[in-house]
């Protein structure tokens, strides 16, 4: 008895774990281009002095028919995915750029297997005395993506999206064979 009681208090954290980790907004998937879509996946995770910093991640999908991983070749971290925040109307919310320094990563190679996908995080995050920009207002979200930093009060009631453009530019033949091309990403409502 006392062993199915563990177990059953085991179950409900370990659910309660799982429930609070997936407070997610999934964004619809893009058009598919050579075999490659994707979509903005956003949660709500961090919160820091009243400043809620969501994680927002990338997620790109083989969905070619032919058996085979798609390889990317040249994926920059800063300049493959663009994205800006956008209000109810469609409105770009304009970005306060902040003047950050962050370590450049080269470019790498990405290789998603078939019928898999992978989620990259593409938040950048800095700790006090890494970046220099503006305090953020207290009580705000706020979404901090390459140079890009938006603050989006707590008082402004509207609905905020993020989307975005993935891109990589053509390159010389290999084998296997390089993914090229441009995705639209379709917006994700910004929690808050």
């Amino acid at each position: 008895m006392k062993k199915t009681l563990l177990i059953f208090a085991a179950s409900l954290f370990f659910t309660k774990l799982h429930a609070d980790s997936t407070n997610e907004n999934i964004g619809a998937w893009s058009d598919a281009v050579n075999g490659l879509r994707g979509r903005l996946i956003i949660t709500q995770e961090q919160k820091d002095n009243d400043v809620q910093r969501p994680k927002i991640f990338l997620e790109l999908q083989n969905v070619a028919d032919v058996l085979g991983s798609i390889q990317i070749n040249a994926f920059n971290p800063r300049t493959s995915f663009q994205c800006h925040v956008i209000d109810g109307t469609g409105k770009p919310l304009a970005s306060d750029l902040g003047m950050i320094r962050e370590m450049v990563v080269p470019a790498f190679t990405l290789s998603i297997p078939f019928e898999s996908s992978m989620q990259l995080n593409i938040n950048r995050h800095f700790p006090g005395g890494f970046g220099f920009r503006q305090v953020p207002p207290k009580e705000c979200t706020e979404i901090i993506l390459g140079c890009d930093v938006w603050a989006i009060a707590k008082e402004d009631r509207a609905d905020y999206s993020l989307e975005g453009t993935f891109h990589i530019e053509e390159s010389k033949p290999t084998t296997p064979p390089n993914w090229s091309g441009t995705l639209k990403i379709p917006g994700v409502k910004i929690p808050r």
